[in-house]
């Protein structure tokens, strides 16, 4: 789901350092040895990310509107996704 601006996909990885665990994304292109294919960010620290990742995704859980614009759910399953959905914004 998560591709490099040549569209390589990226991985999760990781490396130790003074016993201290550092997690990043990594382009295919880099773990490949192909770094002249990789693109201009071909590693992403992965708690940034993944924090971007998860207030995007609250802002749509917590927006009925766009909700029930990507669900095809009919008004009375509505309810019931959108309460779920703003349930699981937060946990």
């Amino acid at each position: 789901m998560l591709y490099d601006d040549k569209r390589n996909p990226m991985n999760p990885s990781h490396a130790v350092k003074n016993g201290k665990r550092y997690r990043y994304y990594v382009s295919q292109a880099i773990i490949q040895d192909r770094a002249e294919k990789a693109g201009s960010l071909a590693r992403l620290p992965a708690g940034e990310l993944e924090k971007a990742v998860i207030r995007k995704l609250q802002t749509f859980l917590e927006n009925p509107i766009k909700l029930a614009e990507k669900t095809e759910a009919c008004s009375e399953e509505s309810e019931v996704v959108i309460a779920r959905a703003k349930e699981l914004a937060y946990r």
